[in-house]
């Protein structure tokens, strides 16, 4: 299964961002683009008790990890984040 990473491409002060927080990098392990983003959203909304944004294709941007960019994840099984850091 695929490592992908979703990062934020809307400017800090965008009007979309609303109360989201912003989230400087999320990985996400996970089949397809669209499950990263339903993964990590699922799991920072839990956590928050609020929306995340990720849905938002204007907010956030998700790339497929490459092998060697994948690497340090390979332990981890199933569509869970991984890295959550706040910006």
């Amino acid at each position: 299964m695929p490592f992908w990473s979703i990062r934020p491409i809307a400017e800090p002060d965008d009007p979309r961002w609303l109360d989201h927080p912003l989230w400087a990098e999320v990985i996400v392990r996970a089949e397809s683009a669209a499950q990263a983003r339903l993964s990590a959203a699922d799991e920072i909304e839990a956590e928050a008790e609020g929306r995340s944004g990720f849905d938002d294709e204007k907010l956030y941007w998700v790339r497929r990890l490459g092998d060697a960019e994948a690497a340090p994840f390979a332990g981890f099984a199933g569509p869970v984040v991984l890295q959550r850091p706040a910006a």
